[in-house]
């Protein structure tokens, strides 16, 4: 909410969405605390840093282009966007979830 009032009249609609990062950040940490004290909840934070890094790089794409109209950026951008769940894969899921992965996309592709 106070973000707001600081990045909206500054950015525009991309203070908004910057803005809106932020609650949902702030959001989704509070309901993890607030939800592990009653049910342990594991979370792999070196997967998670990794996530976190994929979608600053990505972000800054997307935030290079709104400032420079340049077809490069948007060639990165594009290749940001489909490489992140490939990206993903490699660095985050471990031996087990790639499995898993891997026949689920298995089983969707022979329907």
């Amino acid at each position: 909410f106070i973000s707001n009032f600081i990045l909206v009249p500054h950015f525009s609609t991309l203070g908004a969405s910057i803005s809106l990062i932020l609650g949902n950040i702030i959001m989704n940490l509070t309901a993890y605390l607030i939800s592990n004290k009653f049910y342990n909840i594991p979370i792999q934070f070196k997967g998670f840093l990794w996530v976190l890094f994929l979608t600053g790089v990505t972000f800054s794409f997307v935030y290079l282009d709104y400032f420079f109209d340049n077809e490069w950026i948007t060639i990165l951008k594009l290749f940001s966007v489909f490489a992140f769940p490939v990206f993903c894969y490699l660095l985050v899921l471990d031996a087990n979830e790639k499995q898993k992965t891997l026949a689920a996309l298995h089983k969707i592709v022979t329907r």
